[in-house]
């Protein structure tokens, strides 16, 4: 086989590239990304439109590339690999497939695997674990989830709403446990084991479960779950491999929580974890190519599964990498460093892998491509002394729960548990106790407060917050970055957790990044949420924190209460440090800022009342922020951030939310942050604009 062609598509054609070099072949690729890797070894390349996770790879473009590519090709082509994108759209797959010779799963296979409701009844036939699934309206959401039918990525899972799932979604009931991915290669008949991999997520206040990497363990380690449930996995996937057809590289998603075990869904492809898996005499590449054949190569499933790679192999979601101080683990992934756009494409480079010693030279995952560059984000210094904002806010919390009269609010002690204080779920609350919530999640080292005057003319009152340490203020505490479900699976609980809590518990990656971790006796932790966290969920909290759940209080109230609308609209200027993390901006440099947006007025309906806060900050609300940089880094920033940059902008964002169906992954991420805003360089004195503040879209969502 050695010089002949191979066609590839995929949203991202880089791991597939590099397996077809390894193995002699000569690859012409089609992806979403063109990044610099996947240029360098493609032997020809078109590139496709789409958004990453739609599961729609390319649409009729595709053909033309896949066409002009087979054409350049010549006759001694292998035939044509699929990686991820395509799983939601069969049609256009049985298309492809009248076109091209497919190496691997079929479109009847894919169809089988990749519809939910069949899918799970072929598991209970087949007398496999496998979630509940369902279209049906739904009387109390709080257990499920809402998935996109053909998805990847994890970016589309979200939770469940009441009513039916819109078109082309589905609800699938929440179960607990650790994620794990068993590779194996089909011949349509058997299976063979390629790995067991455990995977963490990249999580974002809009995407909890996005898919952030996978680690294959050391020999020590070989077997993160029982051998007895691995042994389950595996038969499972080998009936199911037999009843559907499946040839070539898959690998199955399951949840466990070491007892248990669920299969989530089949991907019928070589997937995200090829580059870790192929690190082996020969070429799993070559391998996908037999099976797809119907011949199984050798490689027997137990002697692959007790000779692992002597050391940890992990793949991540990073912008760019470096090398690593330690192993890679799915509770720390690879660290991010990122660096500044260098293209004009929309689209992120793709993901590479590296192993404990070493990880991968440079590499994307965000909205635009990062061609190799010097620059990188390292963590912020550790000899800059922060200060504590448990420490600042013990004093806030304790104001709080002293005036929960006054405030409305309701505060209880769970027994032998943590302290809650319920501020607009079963209670009034107030807007005053939603100013004290957003000046806690500031970590104290902010001021919120309720101006008469503000950038919206027909609604006068504005939240105005000010932070004169605004990194860590506002990402080190007030960014609600701490995914909480129960893990028991017994109430559904979901909910991103806010303030100064995470400085303690620093379970999120971001951290690495600032360099700061805090530490105390006593800690506070902000809901959104309709009720108090679980006792698993408590549990969880105090233990990542390293303290007894007494000394763990909980604030938790509502969207649609005056005190949850207050203290989200109290973000307007977090966003804006997120929106600068996102596209690259030096932390170090922002010095100060402040920011406002009008007070939206409450709404009981959940969707209406998350509508007029983000619409709040996208179109009245305007941040400043001081900055130690020179006037072109001042003036990119000022152009970068405002709201005005995204697609989505120019509509209240309620009805943006019913356009895609209620599906938050369809929205531009460009979308959330404010209106306007003003960079000012310290340095020289001299200030830029970006953006504008739209007043009519506001009066539009408010009324």
């Amino acid at each position: 086989m050695a010089g002949e062609a191979i066609l590839v598509a995929a949203q991202s054609g880089r791991a597939l590239a590099e397996s077809a070099r390894r193995a002699g072949l000569r690859p012409f690729v089609a992806d979403l990304f063109g990044d610099a890797d996947t240029l360098e070894r493609a032997e020809d390349y078109r590139p496709l439109p789409g958004r990453f996770g739609t599961g729609r790879l390319g649409g009729g473009a595709l053909l033309g590339a896949l066409d002009a590519l087979a054409e350049r090709a010549g006759p001694r082509c292998l035939g044509l690999v699929l990686g991820s994108g395509l799983e939601g759209a069969p049609d256009l797959m049985a298309e492809i497939a009248r076109r091209h010779r497919l190496i691997g799963a079929g479109p009847e296979t894919v169809a089988a695997l990749k519809e939910p409701l069949g899918f799970a009844a072929l598991c209970r036939r087949l007398s496999i674990p496998h979630p509940a699934v369902t279209r049906d309206a739904l009387d109390d959401p709080a257990g499920w989830l809402l998935k996109r039918a053909g998805g990847s990525g994890g970016g589309h899972i979200r939770p469940a709403t009441r009513g039916r799932a819109p078109a082309g979604t589905y609800f699938q009931a929440r179960v607990p446990g650790r994620a794990f991915g068993l590779s194996v290669l089909a011949d349509g008949r058997d299976i063979a084991v390629v790995g067991l991999t455990e995977q963490w997520s990249a999580l974002t206040l809009l995407r909890p479960h996005r898919y952030g990497g996978a680690v294959l363990r050391a020999a020590a380690e070989a077997l993160p779950l029982p051998a007895a449930l691995v042994g389950e996995i595996t038969g499972a996937v080998a009936r199911l491999a037999a009843a559907t057809g499946l040839r070539g590289l898959a690998s199955a998603d399951i949840l466990s929580d070491g007892a248990r075990w669920w299969l989530t869904e089949i991907n019928p492809r070589p997937g995200a974890t090829l580059d870790i898996l192929d690190r082996r005499r020969g070429s799993l590449l070559l391998a996908h190519v037999s099976a797809a054949e119907g011949r199984l190569p050798p490689l027997a499933p137990r002697r692959w599964m007790r000779r692992p790679p002597r050391s940890v192999t992990g793949r991540g979601i990073t912008v760019r990498c470096r090398r690593s101080r330690g192993p890679i683990t799915p509770e720390t992934g690879p660290a991010p460093v990122r660096t500044w756009p260098g293209t004009r494409r929309s689209a992120p480079c793709s993901p590479r892998a590296g192993t404990g010693r070493r990880r991968g030279r440079h590499c994307g995952r965000g909205r635009h491509v990062c061609t190799p560059s010097s620059t990188r984000r390292e963590p912020m210094s550790t000899s800059v002394k922060y200060p504590s904002v448990n420490a600042l806010t013990a004093p806030l919390v304790e104001r709080l729960v002293a005036d929960a009269e006054v405030l409305r609010l309701a505060v209880t002690q769970e027994p032998g548990g943590a302290r809650m204080v319920d501020a607009g779920a079963s209670v009034r609350g107030s807007i005053e106790a939603g100013r004290r919530m957003a000046e806690i999640c500031l970590g104290g080292l902010g001021t919120v407060t309720i101006s008469p005057s503000g950038p919206v003319s027909s609604w006068p009152y504005s939240v105005v917050v000010h932070a004169n340490d605004p990194v860590i203020a506002c990402l080190g505490s007030q960014y609600a970055g701490w995914s909480l479900a129960d893990e028991t699976g017994d109430s559904g609980f979901f909910a991103l957790g806010s303030g100064p809590g995470r400085a303690v518990a620093v379970v999120e990656d971001l951290y690495k990044e600032l360099g700061y971790r805090d530490t105390a006796t006593k800690t506070a932790l902000v809901l959104e949420a309709a009720s108090g966290p679980p006792a698993s969920v408590v549990a969880k909290v105090a233990e990542a924190a390293g303290l007894s759940p007494e000394d763990v209080t909980f604030i938790f109230a509502p969207t649609q209460s005056l005190a949850g609308s207050t203290q989200v609209v109290a973000r307007v200027l977090e966003v804006a440090l997120h929106k600068a993390h996102t596209v690259g901006f030096d932390l170090h440099k922002i010095v100060d800022g402040i920011g406002s947006a009008p007070l939206s007025p409450q709404h009981p309906d959940f969707v209406q009342a998350m509508g007029r806060t983000n619409d709040a900050i996208i179109y009245g609300g305007r941040v400043q922020l001081f900055v130690e940089a020179d006037e072109a880094d001042a003036r990119q920033l000022a152009e970068q951030l405002p709201s005005t940059t995204s697609n989505d902008h120019g509509a209240p964002f309620a009805e943006i939310f019913a356009r895609v169906n209620g599906d938050f992954y369809k929205i531009d991420g460009a979308l959330f942050s404010p209106a306007e805003v003003i960079v000012t360089s310290v340095n020289t004195g001299k200030s830029f604009r970006g953006g504008r503040l739209m007043p009519e879209l506001v009066d539009a969502s408010f009324a």
